[in-house]
């Protein structure tokens, strides 16, 4: 008679960290991960701090790798919780939060029902997407700086640097809003001369031509607008220097120095007619002649006006 053999129940195995692993794993009752007691609080907490400080500083890189190790291999403690509002936020900058949290939780939920080979998919397409957002948020810091240098120069008369510094922006890293800035910056320093109008559409010529992928079009129509931007900056230095000339003729007017206030003014009037500053110094001129005119020195008064008409000034 042949009995048969009830069979044993099936050891339970080990994890990659020593646990044993149970035979037939009961999913969580709730909706929410349970807590993982594979880690000490301390050490999560150390984790955390890190990663804030990694993200002070500016090494989002750093700070968002140990979020996403802290919210997707430690669910349900403090410290993932805080790393995963942490990431969510930097995220919605960039409109990545919605899909980067699905990703978790999707993750989580395959991982709790045993089917690892799709929470690990799952995982690597958040990593994935972490790394595409890190990327973004580095460029737009070194955007940002590149905004900063180009306001500073503008700030110190640097304008050929200031409007170099501009263009690479709004025409190399378009849709940005540091582009937008520069090229904001741009048109408000070609408005006064009258050129905004047709920087602007060069910018718009080539950026379509780009996304036409017509790019001999496109080169063609940034070298046109470099060539406007250059001739844009020779006149904003030009006008610097007679602004210049301008005020210290005024410093030595209020000096008392007449006579160098007179030689700078004349300077201005023969040598830069048309000019704001030129107009400037003849009006003071006619003042100082009508003052000499109503004095003691009515020769001195003819003799502006006479040099006034000869140069066809008045």
């Amino acid at each position: 008679m042949v009995t048969h053999r009830e069979s044993a129940p099936p050891k339970p195995r080990r994890t990659a960290t020593g646990a044993r692993e149970s035979a037939s794993p009961k999913p969580p009752i709730s909706g929410k991960p349970e807590a993982d007691p594979g880690a000490s609080p301390a050490l999560l907490e150390g984790i955390l701090v890190t990663a804030q400080q990694y993200r002070r500083e500016g090494n989002l890189r750093g700070a968002m790798e140990l979020y996403w190790s802290l919210a997707e291999d430690h669910p349900g403690t403090a410290e993932a919780d805080a790393a995963k509002a942490d990431l969510l936020q930097l995220a919605a900058k960039y409109q990545r939060d919605v899909p980067l949290e699905q990703r978790l939780a999707t993750a989580q939920r395959f991982r709790s029902e045993g089917k690892l080979l799709e929470a690990t998919a799952e995982a690597a397409a958040g990593r994935a997407m972490l790394l595409e957002l890190a990327a973004s948020y580095e460029q737009g810091v070194l955007l940002e700086q590149r905004l900063a240098m180009a306001q500073r120069y503008r700030s110190e008369g640097n304008l050929r640097g200031a409007m170099d510094v501009y263009w690479k922006l709004a025409e190399g890293h378009p849709g940005t809003a540091e582009a937008d800035a520069a090229k904001t910056r741009l048109l408000e320093m070609a408005a006064k001369y009258e050129r905004d109008v047709r920087l602007e559409q060069r910018l718009a010529k080539a950026q379509q031509y780009r996304s036409e992928g017509k790019v001999k079009e496109a080169t063609a129509e940034a070298e046109a607008a470099r060539a406007l931007l250059q001739e844009l900056a020779e006149t904003y230095e030009h006008d610097v220097l007679l602004e210049r000339l301008l005020v210290m003729a005024q410093n030595y007017r209020g000096e008392g120095k007449l006579r160098e206030a007179m030689e700078m003014y004349w300077e201005l009037v023969e040598d830069h007619p048309g000019t704001a500053q030129a107009d400037a110094a003849k009006a003071v001129l006619l003042e100082m002649a009508g003052k000499y005119g109503r004095g003691e020195a009515p020769h001195m008064a003819r003799s502006i006006y006479e040099r006034l008409l000869a140069d066809g000034a008045s």
